[in-house]
């Protein structure tokens, strides 16, 4: 029954609002009326368009600005690795500059290590000539000989027997300042040097 009650009034409703124009022009407050209420509902309208349009504008802004903060973040952790890496080669320029040190002290060693080898090398030589100079009896000479003979060959693996032990020691010092890795290295080398000493004696 209500149904009914509504379908019948929707057509005087639909009549009452479609008036004629000449209605309208007869009734120009009635038309004034509608006008500002059409333009109510535009201006509603529109409110709402910018009002979502300001939603849209502030949320994409608001986008923005994170992800300007998460590359501000990023260049932050940058800067600290680029400190940590500068620190790092700073310490190994330290470092190459101590072993740069050290291989020319050990060079400067092994030069004066040769020349001693060379001047006892001049030493023994001056005795050949002078045991050469010197033949009281053949018997004594041969006998001298041989242990002149044998001298050099005892002198030379003494000075390298000499050398290598230094080497050694330096090198057990080097391997103090030294990485585990290099200092393994090291440890490698002494050990042959110790085997070439024990060859020696």
């Amino acid at each position: 029954m209500a149904a009914s009650e509504k379908i019948s009034q929707m057509p005087q409703n639909q009549a009452s609002k479609a008036d004629s124009p000449e209605e309208n022009m007869a009734n120009p407050e009635k038309l004034l009326e509608e006008t500002r209420r059409d333009m109510g509902k535009v201006g509603l309208f529109v409110s709402l368009l910018a009002v979502v349009l300001v939603v849209v504008f502030f949320y994409g802004i608001n986008q923005n600005l994170t992800g300007l903060e998460h590359r501000v973040d990023e260049l932050a952790y940058l800067e600290e690795d680029v400190a940590s890496l500068n620190e790092k080669m700073t310490t190994m320029d330290g470092k190459i500059s101590a072993v740069e040190g050290d291989v020319s002290y050990l060079d400067n060693s092994l030069t004066t290590l040769g020349e001693s080898v060379q001047g006892v090398k001049s030493q023994v030589s001056g005795m050949s000539e002078e045991v050469a100079a010197v033949q009281e009896d053949v018997t004594q000479m041969d006998a001298r000989v041989a242990e002149l003979e044998d001298l050099p060959e005892k002198t030379r693996k003494m000075l390298l027997v000499n050398a290598l032990q230094e080497i050694n020691q330096k090198a057990g010092y080097l391997g103090q300042q030294m990485s585990e890795e290099e200092a393994a290295k090291l440890e490698q080398a002494q050990k042959l040097m110790q085997e070439v000493q024990q060859g020696l004696q």
